[in-house]
């Protein structure tokens, strides 16, 4: 009985990966990157799949979710995704592939990881999405952790599509989750005003204790991410300067501090910010309560949780009546930015951020705010309200 001949054929040379010679590109030998016949025939049918856009049967009937998706974003990069996002300028730092990872071990594989890789759907993905629930305190997660979760599970799906295991991605048709941004919105300034009141009595109430009253303190200051406050030292903070400098941060991983902070390729691998005379009272009191403490926020010697934080701040917001609707503690750099977007000079402001350039998404003024923004630079408004001709000059005897 005679088998259908394959639309390729494989040049199998002593001692070099195998070639192959694909019938619709006929005048190149593609390397299979393996000797091994096998292998070579599994990545020949994989291109083929690519890059005809159909499905291999073969793949799809006998692997799992989880067979193919096992330590998808760690450093191993079983699948080159990490890889690919490099090439094509879209490299993050380790944590945040190891959130991403840690959403796929403990809230993605669980669930679905026994499951034939093709046998997912969108609906089975969107009923999962709307019922996830915190693996540490069987709460529902917030809308904005959902939609996190959502996109690693496209990006396995993406994959899996590439790489002829699925037809379509189920992930493209299951809707987000409303407000799942809420975590980037920022506090305007009378909410921050009554987060922070200038009375020492009303500041503690509001944060019942000196450790939570002083590291959201130093995030409204400095606009750092959560992890990069919690990874502060004591050696960080430079009391002649009301300044703060650091390369380290916490992973969210695995709880450990480490000499890294979240940037792209572009961005900087550091991170610096000034307090205000308060945060840097509050700061010193802090040091002075525990002088051999090497880490300024930590719980019994420990670090904590983005969970714990936040119910920290859900709390400090109901006595300060603060309605957060959706936001979190990741919310106070977005207030830093907004609130020095044309206040500063704008290469302060980017050094502040770790940012090289402006990114668009990242401004939350209303029109009307914008343009009283850009009153306050200096000069402007003082051009705005001069008499005299339209040049700016002064008319008649006021000329000199």
């Amino acid at each position: 009985m005679s088998t259908m001949r394959k639309p390729y054929r494989l040049i199998e040379r002593k001692g070099r990966n195998i070639q192959v010679i694909f019938d619709h590109i006929p005048e190149r030998q593609l390397s299979s990157g393996t000797k091994n016949r096998e292998e070579a025939i599994a990545w020949a049918d994989a291109k083929l799949a690519r890059d005809t856009g159909q499905l291999n049967p073969k793949l799809a009937e006998r692997t799992t979710l989880r067979d193919f998706a096992k330590d998808f974003f760690s450093p191993s990069d079983p699948k080159g995704f990490i890889k690919r996002q490099k090439a094509r300028g879209y490299s993050y730092e380790a944590t945040e592939y190891e959130r991403r990872q840690g959403y796929l071990n403990n809230y993605i594989l669980p669930a679905h990881g026994g499951m034939l890789i093709n046998s997912i759907s969108d609906v089975l993905i969107e009923d999962l999405v709307l019922d996830l629930k915190s693996v540490r305190n069987g709460r529902q997660l917030s809308n904005d952790t959902k939609n996190k979760i959502l996109s690693a599970y496209a990006d396995v799906m993406k994959e899996a599509k590439r790489l002829g295991y699925i037809r379509i991605n189920p992930c493209e048709t299951v809707q987000k989750m409303a407000g799942g941004d809420g975590g980037r919105r920022p506090f305007t300034e009378d909410e921050i005003a009554l987060f922070f009141p200038e009375d020492r009595h009303d500041l503690l109430f509001i944060w019942k204790d000196l450790m939570w009253a002083t590291y959201f303190a130093v995030m409204k200051d400095t606009g750092w991410r959560p992890s990069e406050v919690e990874g502060l030292s004591v050696m960080n903070y430079y009391p002649e300067l009301h300044g703060v400098f650091t390369i380290g941060s916490v992973h969210w991983h695995d709880r450990v501090y480490k000499e890294s902070v979240k940037t792209t390729r572009k961005g900087l691998k550091n991170r610096m910010g000034f307090l205000s005379d308060q945060t840097a009272e509050l700061v010193e009191e802090l040091i002075r309560y525990n002088p051999n403490r090497k880490f300024l926020f930590q719980l019994n010697g420990r670090f904590f949780t983005d969970t714990t934080a936040n119910e920290h701040l859900r709390d400090a917001a109901s006595r300060a009546h603060i309605e957060l609707d959706g936001r979190t503690q990741y919310s106070f750099r977005h207030t830093f930015q907004d609130f020095y977007l044309g206040r500063m000079p704008e290469n302060a402001r980017l050094l502040l951020m770790g940012h090289t350039h402006t990114r668009s998404e990242y401004s939350h003024l209303t029109p009307e705010q914008s343009l009283r923004r850009i009153l306050e630079i200096q000069g402007v408004s003082d051009a705005l309200n001069r008499k005299g001709d339209p040049d700016g000059q002064p008319s008649g005897s006021e000329r000199r």
